[in-house]
């Protein structure tokens, strides 16, 4: 049989119990969150504990329900179609300045941009 093991929980220097949230979020938005806290001198856990905080106080006495989840999802799908036209605009622009790209041309690659 094999051990469980339990997360490690640590603690931050006010004496708090932490202990770890993995989740699934767009590469995007990681990569936006990411350079956002490196440049505003702060850790992304720090930055996703103050913006959970953040959103729970502003849905205060806010009753939950079924229709929250579908609510959310349709959001994420808008952001993503959203995303897709940009990306098509994007690349109706260049072909009309006769843009072509090289093989470095990988927006991925800028961080910050």
């Amino acid at each position: 049989m094999a051990k469980i093991r339990k997360n490690p929980q640590t603690e931050d220097s006010e004496g708090l119990t932490l202990t770890q949230l993995a989740t699934r979020i767009p590469k995007e938005l990681h990569r936006v969150v990411k350079v956002w806290c490196v440049t505003h001198d702060t850790s992304v856990a720090d930055f996703v504990t103050d913006a959970l905080e953040h959103e729970l106080e502003a849905r205060r006495g806010e009753e939950p329900g079924p229709g929250k989840r579908k609510a959310a999802a349709r959001s994420i799908t808008s952001a993503r179609k959203a995303q897709k036209r940009l990306s098509a605009a994007r690349e109706s622009a260049h072909e009309d300045e006769g843009y072509e790209p090289d093989d470095d041309d990988d927006d991925d690659a800028r961080v910050g941009a």
